[in-house]
Order: structure tokens, then sequence, then C-alpha cells
């Protein structure tokens, strides 16, 4: 096990309470001087904390947290104040038991994994931590983080209401006598089945609060806005800013931010385009993951690998890989066709295979497939410049999950990872495109 892998692992521990003193003070040390371990941690106390809301809000009833070891947790950690606060977060959140089904202290079943590719957590309202789930498992209230590039996730509730989980999506589910989701980030995709009368589904953003009896729909939402686009039936949208409510229909979209200055209405939604090409002339979006360099003289713009979170071993800890990522703000890249192809300019430091994943929804936003393509490094010649170039038809990607064989028609990309097959060839990418085969640039 490497040094990080190490300490990564007495993090997870210390969130169950199982370290020594000695290992306390290792992890003390190291999370001193390791900013990521430290934002790794601030998320941890981010997910618990929304389970609480989430647990307030359905009026669980929670016994008092033990006094002492909050006491013992701010004692070890007193070196460093962040630290002791972050820590106290967590163990104040894990220390919320609640009731189900009228009896303290047992859980009900809530969701079935009906699909998943890639890493899914779950933490429960206890803190329990499992890692690396798999389809059949069943599972009760809790948060669910899709917690790798490309993952995705179909979880189905008992009475056949199915939603999917979106890359790098974070959600707090639980249903008591009604169905309720706190999405901290990410895109969520519902196929809700008619709901009791009285009790909608309900889905809470940090900017909007959606209430649905029986449609089918997708949400995305980050820190400062929430994007909701219904295939069919209707959703109720409540801008949480002012309290604005909105009735969104079939084949519309509305948009609730943090402002109220913006005209709150539903528009008609169309699908992305065809044709998708970027050459970097300008930053990708925020949403992407990469490193991007401004063209220079004969040099072009390009976006450079940085570390990504690949998949997780049978123990929990991420597996990282150097790739990049394009995802849409909000919205998917580009709708496929049969003909489509997926073209690519890329070059690096050593001859090396690559690797190219395409996660897809369906037309109606419900999961569509994760499906990828090896290129190795012996099919492509660099150029004078040590540029390469592919053009690889939809076709020759192969699906990752057998129940999605094929990408579906008029299906929408939501996401293109890129990797090569070793750790550090320096991979940069100057142009990415998807469309029709025969397609000239404009």
């Amino acid at each position: 096990m490497t040094t990080r892998a190490k300490h990564e692992h007495l993090l997870m521990r210390y969130l169950d309470g199982r370290l020594t003193e000695a290992e306390t003070r290792e992890l003390s040390a190291w999370l001193r001087g390791d900013a990521v371990a430290r934002a790794w941690l601030r998320d941890v106390a981010g997910q618990v904390v929304a389970l609480g809301d989430l647990a307030r809000e359905q009026r669980w009833q929670s016994p008092k947290p033990e006094v002492a070891g909050v006491e013992l947790i701010s004692a070890r950690f007193s070196r460093t104040a962040w630290l002791a606060l972050a820590a106290s977060v967590v163990v104040l959140g894990c220390a919320v038991a609640f009731w189900f089904d009228g009896r303290h202290g047992t859980s009900s079943v809530v969701v079935e994994i009906e699909d998943v590719t890639g890493a899914l957590n779950w933490t429960g309202p206890t803190g329990e931590l499992r890692t690396g789930l798999t389809r059949g498992q069943q599972l009760s209230a809790g948060m669910f983080e899709t917690a790798s590039e490309g993952a995705m996730a179909q979880l189905r509730f008992t009475d056949g209401t199915r939603v999917t989980l979106g890359n790098r999506t974070e959600v707090a589910l639980a249903e008591d006598r009604q169905k309720q989701l706190r999405l901290k980030a990410g895109l969520l995709a519902f196929e809700v089945l008619p709901q009791p009368p009285g009790r909608p589904l309900l889905v809470r953003t940090p900017t909007a609060m959606l209430e649905v009896l029986g449609t089918v729909f997708t949400v995305t939402a980050g820190a400062d806005q929430t994007t909701l686009n219904v295939e069919e039936g209707r959703v109720r949208l409540e801008r949480l800013t002012d309290g604005e409510v909105l009735d969104v229909t079939s084949q519309q979209t509305a948009v609730a931010t943090l402002g109220q200055t913006e005209r709150f209405q539903a528009s008609t939604g169309s699908a992305p385009p065809v044709r998708w090409w970027r050459t970097f002339t300008q930053p990708p979006e925020a949403s992407w993951k990469g490193d991007w360099q401004p063209a220079s003289g004969a040099e072009p713009a390009f976006v450079r690998a940085v570390p990504c979170v690949a998949g997780q071993r049978e123990d929990g800890m991420p597996v990282y890989q150097l790739g990049i990522t394009a995802r849409g703000n909000g919205a998917h890249l580009v709708t496929l066709g049969p003909d489509s192809v997926l073209r690519l300019r890329w070059r690096t430091a050593q001859p090396a295979s690559l690797r190219v994943m395409l996660g897809v929804q369906k037309a109606d936003g419900r999961f569509g497939g994760n499906f990828e393509v090896r290129i190795p490094k012996e099919t492509t010649q660099p150029g004078k410049d040590g540029w390469r170039t592919a053009v690889i038809s939809l076709g020759e990607f192969r699906p990752l999950i057998q129940k999605h064989p094929a990408p579906p028609e008029r299906g929408q990309v939501s996401l293109i990872f890129i990797t090569s097959s070793t750790d550090d060839t320096e991979l940069q990418v100057a142009e990415l495109a998807i469309e029709p085969s025969g397609s000239t640039k404009n």
C-alpha cells in the first residue's frame, strides 16, 4: 500500500472511530500538510450535514450527541483548529440516529441498485460507509455519490419509481410516507410512478424545491442554479430565494437561480445539436476537468490531462488516472445519430494508448449506458508537430453495462472522459468533436 493510500485508509477508519492514538497523530500530521485530504474531509462533513437536514425536514427524531465523544475528538485535534471544526461536524452528524417505520435503531429498504458503472458510494444515517456498490444491492435511506469519472447508477424504489444518478452526483435519499431527495450537486433523471394522494415526491436543491406526482424528468443542480427538463407530465418548481412557483409541463425547461431579477418562466426545450466541436481557443466550461493552455506562436491551444478519480478498489480506495473530462454545464453536449463519429486530435510525451468513454442518456433523460473505445498506440502515427488524429465511428464503442448494448437512438452525450493507458504521458487534447460522418468544420 502506498503512503497516500495508507493515509486515506486511516482517514476512513477515523470516520468509523477505529483509530489508535498513534494512528490519530499520524493522520493529524498528514492532514496538516495535504490540502486534498482536507478538502475530502470537508466534503464528507457536508454530506453528513445534508443527511441531517433531510432528517429534520422529515421530522425524524434523533438522540442527543454524546458530549464525551465530541470533546474527545476536539481534544485529539486541538492543535489544528479547522480540523477540529470539520471533525466535530462529522461526529455530530454521525451521531444522528434515524427512526424508520416507527422503530428506533432499525432501517427499512428504500431502494435497490438496478444498474451501476464506476464507483458508487453510500453513507448511512448513522455514518456507516459502503463503497464499491454493485447491482442488486438493497439499501436504506442515506447519501449516494457517484464517485468516479463516468460513474452512473440507476436506483429503483420499492414502488417501481426509478432515479438515475449522473456523473459526480451527490444526493441524500429517504422515504418515510413520501419520497424525499436532497440533491447537493449533479444530475438526476426520474421515472416517477403515480404517487399517493397528498404525498408527492420531493426534490430539494440549493436553489429550488420540486414536487411531482408522476412523470419523467431530469434535474441538474449546482451551488447557484437548478435546471429542470420535463419529458412528460408536470413538475411544480419553487424558486427558494423568493418562493415563486412555476408548473413545468411536457417538453418544457425552466431554471431557478439564486437571483430574483431573472424572469421565472418555462420555455420549450430542445435537444442538443447533432454536431459538437471544440478547439479550445477559449477556456472550457468550469464543469470540465483539464488544464487549459492558450495558443502560443505555432502551438495550438489545448487542454492537458489532470488527476481524476477513475474508479475504486475493493477496499474503497480511489484509483487515480490522468485524464480530461468534458461535460455539459447543466445540459448535454450533443445528440447522437446512426452515423455519428468522434474526432480527436491529441499528443503525448511518449507513445501511449488512449481510452475514450462516453456517458449517454436517452432522449427522455433516462440512463442510456456508458460506452468506451480504446485507441492502441500502434494505430496512429504522429505528424511532424507530434499531434495524432483519430476518427472513430459510433459502432466501435463497446458497452460497459451489458443491459445497454448500444447507444440509444437519439441518445444524448452527457460526458466524455479521455485518459491514457499509463499514468504520466502528458496527454494533451487540441481538438474534440462528435458529429455526423462527413461533416466539415465551420
